[in-house]
Parts: C-alpha cells; sequence; structure tokens
C-alpha cells in the first residue's frame, strides 16, 4: 500500500514538472492522478508497444485539468476545542506547590524527617 502511494506521489512530482507555470505536487488532486494512472494501466494492455509513449505523452499533458484551484480562506477564526477529562482532576497541597514552586518542594525536607 505504501508503495503505491509512493508511486502515485512521485508521478505527482513528474506530472508537475512537466506543466507550464510554478506548480507544486501537492497542488495536483491525488484522487484525479489515480484515477488517470488507472485509465493508463488499463488502456496499456490493449495497445502495441510503439503506441506507449504516445500514451505517456497523453497522461503528462492530462495534468493540467488536475491542478486544484487555491484555497479559500476561513470565513471564521480559528477555535481549538477544549478536551473533556475522563477523570476530574484531584486537587492536593503538593501538586500546587510544585506548580508555584517546584525548587522549594525539592529542597523541602521529607515530612517523616521533620518529627524526628
Amino acid at each position: 500500500m505504501l508503495l503505491t502511494y509512493n508511486l502515485v506521489r512521485y508521478q505527482m512530482v513528474k506530472m508537475a514538472f512537466n506543466l507550464k507555470g510554478d506548480y507544486l505536487p501537492y497542488q495536483l488532486s491525488f484522487s484525479g492522478t489515480i484515477s488517470e494512472i488507472l485509465r493508463l494501466l488499463i488502456g496499456l494492455p490493449l495497445c502495441s508497444a510503439g503506441a506507449v509513449p504516445g500514451h505517456l505523452k497523453y497522461f503528462y499533458e492530462l495534468a493540467g485539468s488536475l491542478v486544484l484551484p487555491g484555497r479559500r480562506e476561513r470565513s471564521y477564526p480559528r477555535e481549538l476545542k477544549s478536551l473533556k477529562r475522563k477523570y476530574p482532576i484531584k486537587n492536593n497541597q503538593t501538586a500546587d506547590k510544585v506548580r508555584s514552586d517546584p525548587v522549594a518542594v525539592i529542597e523541602s525536607p521529607h515530612p517523616s524527617k521533620i518529627n524526628q
């Protein structure tokens, strides 16, 4: 599966390179490229060996029809959803001390040593 993905991306790089203009591979339609590759692979066994370069040339000429339109701007500002915690957070004094001043907690003696 990964090999197929990489081969399709490789063909997209070659198609973007053959296009007139400054197009990058991610500006081509991935699903459109896959459908054109499948169309080419289905048709190749039916043609003679001398016609294969012509089919490949036509395949690379179709790259212009696979160019995606530019991205549109968001109509609303981006928002991050708050995560709901599965379990409630326990508020204890040690955790509050660590959050406020972690060095003081490390330097303070162990409670068992204070009573001695």
